[in-house]
């Protein structure tokens, strides 16, 4: 069937084939991969920060929002006035008191009524009337707090306008 000479060709093929690849061809091969993955590390990295990013921002809004509803309850003439700031901690349930830097924490809302902005809301001609600033902080990472999340509104009383 095969001659002598065939047969030691086929031999010779089938050595080669199993001798495996060379020390370069895996170099190149593992370069490649690693190559690879620093791209999907990288990505992955973006990800989850752009993802604590997104949940903090969140929880910032939902925050701001508790507070406001529980500003809501209140009777407008009862809240502060004249750039009064009270400070609203997560873990008081985000009942607020008079502000208190020491108090500061991640997650506190800190409230400005009255803010020099538009004192128009605040005057003793409109008493029924207040200009809110809520201010969510988060940890900057240095020790400090920086605020994450900033909104501002008027209350007014509509039931006796």
């Amino acid at each position: 069937m095969f001659s002598k000479a065939k047969f030691n060709q086929l031999y010779l093929q089938s050595q080669r084939a199993r001798r495996g690849s060379s020390l370069v061809e895996v170099m190149v091969a593992t370069v490649i991969l690693l190559l690879a993955l620093t791209g999907v590390s990288n990505g992955f990295m973006v990800f989850s920060l752009q993802n604590r990013k997104s949940e903090l921002s969140g929880d910032a809004v939902a925050s701001a929002r508790q507070v406001l509803d529980r500003l809501r309850l209140a009777t407008v003439e009862n809240l502060p006035n004249g750039g009064d700031r009270q400070i609203c901690n997560p873990d008081n349930n985000y009942v607020c008191v008079d502000f208190n830097a020491n108090l500061q924490q991640q997650g506190s809302v800190i409230v400005t009524y009255c803010p020099n902005v538009n004192p128009s809301y605040c005057s003793a001609s409109e008493p029924k009337t207040r200009h809110i600033l809520i201010d969510v902080l988060d940890n900057n990472g240095n020790g400090g707090l920086d605020v994450v999340f900033s909104t501002e509104t008027v209350f007014s009383d509509l039931r006796d306008l």
